[in-house]
């Protein structure tokens, strides 16, 4: 069984289900997290839970770092496995335009993508940029972006046509700010 792995609740659950309800069937469990270095919800909390937490079979992950990191925090380095970056892969056939935009890409909590706004509308104030606002897929919330700048269009377009738009991202931490890194753009 092949699944996402972030070291969270959930994905515990989901393995000490699948090893006792499956028959042990081994999970194969896919870090696509990018890891920034405040967070450690990601990791366990101590060597010692990785002794008792249920624990995939293999842990695919993108980079020597995260490899290192998941070794220090206890997990089993024979159950590491460094592997491609599958998800990033598209980006070497992209060709991407510079706009002259700002792509914001919202967090999942509503009240954290308010306070990116509102720091956001006294900068736009007085200039002539255009702000781009997409919300995080996973937010399960609605947001007037008027109520912070008649200049900001709240979008859902894809990644691709959104970065030949703009030249700055603006991200409290996401996979795509790692996208658009890859690609030339600048990362606030």
């Amino acid at each position: 069984i092949v699944t996402t792995f972030e070291n969270m609740r959930a994905d515990k659950i989901f393995i000490l289900g699948t090893k006792c309800y499956l028959n042990g069937s081994p999970v194969f469990a896919n870090n696509f997290a990018v890891l920034f270095d405040n967070w450690l919800c990601l990791l366990p909390a101590s060597p010692e839970e990785s002794k008792i937490a249920p624990l995939p079979e293999k842990i695919l992950i993108y980079s020597e770092r995260y490899r290192d990191l998941y070794s220090e925090c206890g997990f089993p380095v024979q159950s590491i496995r460094l592997v491609t970056a599958l998800r990033f892969m598209y980006l070497k056939e992209m060709t991407v335009q510079n706009g002259d935009g700002i792509l914001i890409l919202l967090p999942i909590l509503k009240n954290e993508a308010e306070m990116i706004l509102n720091m956001v509308k006294k900068a736009v104030e007085g200039n002539n940029w255009a702000v781009y606002v997409k919300p995080h897929p996973s937010g399960n919330y609605q947001i007037d972006v008027n109520k912070f700048s008649k200049k900001i269009i709240l979008v859902s377009d894809n990644l691709k046509e959104l970065f030949s738009l703009c030249n700055v991202i603006i991200t409290t931490g996401s996979s795509t700010a790692v996208e658009a890194q890859l690609i030339g753009k600048k990362v606030i």
